[in-house]
């Protein structure tokens, strides 16, 4: 599973998922600073490098479905492969 967005719902679900083939991509280099405060945010983000493909401070520059699930191109030329996705408030 690939997760689009790292606030609340999308840490959450990968929280989840934890210790499956899971990713998660957040535009904020820090997720959840505003919201929680940088020293817990901090700590998630450090949990959420341990358990997942976290990449962080990265935008979605594309999503494009595959016969073999979706695959997510990164800002920085990276291709994201998943066999699904969940996505948060792609509009900003």
């Amino acid at each position: 599973m690939t997760g689009l967005g790292a606030g609340i719902v999308g840490t959450e679900a990968a929280s989840v998922f934890a210790g499956a083939d899971v990713r998660l991509v957040a535009r904020a280099d820090l997720p959840l600073q505003a919201s929680l405060g940088e020293p817990i945010a901090a700590q998630l983000r450090g949990l959420h490098l341990m358990h997942t493909d976290f990449r962080p401070g990265r935008v979605v520059q594309a999503v494009k479905r595959s016969s073999r699930g979706v695959e997510v191109r990164l800002d920085d030329g990276t291709r994201v492969r998943a066999s699904k996705t969940r996505a948060s408030r792609l509009d900003r």
